[in-house]
Formats: structure tokens, C-alpha cells, sequence
């Protein structure tokens, strides 16, 4: 069954109620109230059954995480679930990464978003292809200086928090050792903390 088809008669009146209201279409309700309407409850419903509750970013499964369905427009044909191909599930972790700029800033333009949204799908299938250095491991000999590059695949999308942490680690002449040791309690507190 299409979402238009699950959701249609919820929809029929959430319009009585609207034109009651003297708003003409769902563009015109304050978004919080939209959220909160059982017609989105509907819609989210139909969203994580058919994305089987997993992420269409990093993949994870929604049955231990929180899951969110993502907007990738808030065209009206969106809004009333006739445009299904426009709502995605998406973890928590990813929902925060498309909807908030690194340092915490909300985004607010569309196109920046989905942009953003596309951008994690490909750096995610990229690095599920070739790795990630999530785990710096470095030995050091009289002769050289061995740095191993490790990843996990289920923390993939933490390469935002360690390029920054690489790049403190070019500012400041500190051994590889210690950028080791302090990555890999950065990852174990952040998976601890998830």
C-alpha cells in the first residue's frame, strides 16, 4: 500500500479540521502542530517500515537507536504524504549531522541540507569501501615510526570529530603516541556515551 493510500483518510480530516480553522492547506499549520498531528505519526509509521527502520546514511538499525524520518522538502505534496520518496529514516546521529553545521549552528536552507544529506551517503559508502582512521595505533623503532590506521564501520561517521582532531594535532609538535592514545579515548568515550 502506497503512503498516500495509508494516510488518505486521516488526511480527509485533518482538511475539515484546517478549513474549520480557516487554513486552507498543511503549508499554513505551525510546523510543531504538523509533528504532533496524527497524520505525521501516519506518515513516520509508513516511513520506518518501508526503510525496514534503518538509516539511509550510515545503515544502522533502528531497534537500540533512536530513528527519525527526515525531510528532504517541505513541499505540500510532502507534507500530506504524497511524495514519499521526500521523507527518509535516518538515526539520530545522522538527523543531528544534516540538520546542524559542526559547531552546533541549526541549518536552515533546504537545498544546503539536502546537499549535506547526499554528500554523508556518498562519504559513507566511500568509507565503508575503503576505511576510516578511527583508531590511530603507532609503533616506534630506532629506525622509523610505524603509524596503523584502523577503522570500525559502525563509528564511521566520527571522522568529523577526528579531522579536527587531526588538525589540532598538525598545529601543535606533539609525539603520534599521544595523538593514539588520545583518539582512541575520544572514540571509547563517544561509544560509550552512544
Amino acid at each position: 500500500m502506497t503512503l498516500i493510500e495509508t494516510v488518505q483518510p486521516t488526511l480527509d480530516k485533518v482538511y475539515k479540521r484546517l478549513a474549520k480553522e480557516g487554513l486552507r492547506d498543511l503549508t499554513l499549520l505551525e510546523y510543531d502542530r504538523y509533528l504532533n498531528a496524527s497524520l505525521w505519526g501516519k506518515i513516520k509509521k509508513w516511513v520506518f517500515e518501508r526503510d525496514q527502520r534503518t538509516c539511509k546514511i550510515c545503515t544502522a538499525n533502528g531497534k537500540r537507536i533512536e530513528m527519525d524520518v527526515h525531510h528532504r522538502s517541505y513541499d505540500l505534496e510532502v507534507l500530506e504524504g504524497k511524495n514519499e520518496k521526500m521523507l527518509v529514516t535516518l538515526c539520530r546521529r545522522c538527523h543531528n549531522l544534516v540538520e546542524k553545521y559542526p559547531d552546533g549552528r541549526k541549518r536552515y536552507d533546504l537545498d544546503e541540507k539536502d546537499f549535506e544529506y547526499l554528500r554523508l551517503i556518498d562519504v559513507h559508502s566511500i568509507m565503508l569501501k575503503e576505511g576510516i582512521p578511527l583508531r590511530l595505533e603507532s609503533k616506534v623503532t630506532k629506525q622509523y615510526q610505524q603509524i596503523s590506521l584502523l577503522h570500525d564501520p559502525r563509528e564511521a561517521l566520527l571522522f568529523r570529530t577526528l579531522d579536527s582532531c587531526l588538525e589540532e594535532y598538525q598545529r601543535f609538535p606533539i609525539s603520534s603516541y599521544f595523538v593514539g592514545i588520545f583518539l582512541t579515548l575520544l572514540i571509547n568515550s563517544y561509544t560509550y556515551r552512544n
